[in-house]
């Protein structure tokens, strides 16, 4: 017997008492065979109060107490009690779950009805004894757990949550929760520990609406990114290599910055920040990160962000004159001036020839430049534009290069007419045939000849994907 569960699911029922002798026994008796037939320990020597049956399955597992309770003159009744989830201590959090449970009732449950017995949520089924068979009990024990199995891990997954205990406004609020519901319970207490530290040192938490924002008290920067649905699983990420370059902040800031962060199992660099895996953090470390966001709150004061880089004369430069946005100047420049010298000539010409058919030239990457091509879509008076070619400088790993691809989801081997330009180019030094398009390994300089091929080739795929004359 367990008077807390006595005392608690009493008082749920209004102070209905638990079954005495002698009607009891027969009751007993029949609740136990049903017990037996579903694989439940008996002791049919001993007087019991509560019996317990759980069940496992594999959508989850659920237990079910259940007792004899006298109902006065409405007689003895079976009364099975399944635990759900705690209730919870956020008062948002109280407030929509109230809301679901009554919907589940309205909407959902028949025979069952979810209900709050003082600090949790169960699901309750009670019920005459008399007229009850051995195996309506057992199909009454089976139904609530199943109830149970389909509608508990559910409700502990948006519910049982491990919220922060500091002040969130709305929007905040809403954010931390959808993060929380994606991340496992380890994560929720980590990130937790990591806003509650920083909000005592004085640091606001915001959010852009899929992610949460560290800010500090200082200098109210951004100075950690906590996001839940990372490829590694939900991570804080801080900035790392671009502190002096995008920021400004003072070299020697940034080294003690990047000193002082903790790495645990499974920390990343990036190219320019660094990721820490939220379910490797140690309490220890979660307090030596805090510092170390303190500290680069502090140097963020000092810090002088440079001014945005000047726009590129790339006629000057190159000879070209690119109508596209300041962003794409600079990367069509960075991209040419990382090219080899042998190579640089073919994407000069390229670029030349795309803007000459009225075609647009976009990049934001330093490295690659994309010759874009808009083409009817899929669907009757739609279109779409994607990145028909992409002239992608050395990067350490492979050479210059030049991609070609059809728009998806069209396949080289399914159009003739694409299959017929693409073959005329299949003589080009580098070619690697694709089922999307091809791929040219700028090894050594094209001829004038292979040049003006490979621009007529392409000019000529563009017109036939965009269906226009170029």
């Amino acid at each position: 017997m367990d008077p807390d569960r006595d005392s608690r699911y009493t008082s749920l029922l209004g102070g209905v008492p638990l079954a005495s002798d002698p009607d009891r026994h027969w009751a007993q008796a029949l609740i136990e065979e049903a017990l037996l037939r579903m694989g439940a320990p008996i002791d049919h020597g001993e007087t019991w109060d509560w019996r317990t049956v759980s069940a496992i399955s594999s959508y989850g597992e659920a237990a079910v107490d259940v007792a004899i309770v006298d109902r006065g003159t409405d007689g003895l009744a079976l009364l099975a009690i399944a635990p759900i989830l705690e209730w919870p201590e956020n008062e948002r959090l109280q407030g929509e779950l109230g809301e679901t449970l009554l919907r589940l009732n309205y909407e959902f449950l028949t025979a069952s009805h979810l209900a709050i017995a003082l600090d949790s949520v169960v699901l309750i089924d009670i019920r005459p004894i008399e007229g009850l068979t051995t195996e309506a009990v057992q199909e009454a024990l089976v139904a609530i757990l199943r109830t149970a199995i389909d509608l508990g891990p559910r409700l502990r997954a948006d519910f049982a949550l491990a919220l922060p205990q500091i002040p969130l406004d709305e929007r905040t609020y809403f954010a931390v929760r959808d993060l929380y519901r994606g991340v496992s319970p380890e994560a929720q207490v980590s990130y937790s520990a990591l806003l509650e530290d920083w909000h005592a040192r004085g640091g606001q938490t915001d959010t852009t609406g899929k992610t949460l924002r560290l800010l500090g008290a200082a200098s109210g920067s951004v100075v950690a990114v906590l996001i839940g649905h990372a490829s590694a699983g939900p991570i804080v990420t801080v900035s790392w290599n671009s502190l002096e370059r995008t920021y400004g902040v003072r070299p020697e800031d940034a080294d003690a910055f990047r000193a002082a962060v903790p790495r645990p199992e499974g920390f990343e660099l990036t190219a320019s920040s660094a990721h820490l895996p939220v379910e490797a953090l140690t309490p220890t470390m979660i307090v030596a990160l805090v510092d170390a966001l303190a500290l680069l709150d502090d140097a963020m004061t000092r810090a002088v962000k440079p001014g945005p880089p000047p726009v590129p004369d790339l006629h000057a430069r190159w000879g070209l004159a690119p109508t596209a946005g300041k962003a794409t100047l600079r990367n069509v420049d960075a991209t040419l001036e990382t090219c080899p010298d042998a190579v640089r000539p073919t994407f000069i010409r390229l670029i030349e020839r795309w803007q000459a058919a009225g075609l647009a030239v976009y990049t934001n990457n330093p490295h690659l430049v994309y010759l874009r091509l808009t083409v009817p879509g899929e669907t009757p008076g739609l279109t779409t534009t994607y990145a028909a070619v992409t002239l992608r400088a050395p990067d350490g790993k492979r050479g210059a290069r030049v991609d070609v691809a059809c728009p998806w989801p069209r396949s080289i081997k399914d159009d003739p007419e694409a299959g017929r330009l693409v073959e005329t180019l299949a003589h080009l030094p580098g070619y690697t045939p694709r089922d999307d398009g091809f791929r040219l390994d700028l090894r050594d300089p094209l001829s004038d000849a292979d040049l003006q091929s490979l621009g007529d080739g392409l000019i000529g795929l563009a017109a036939h994907y965009s269906r226009r004359d170029l």
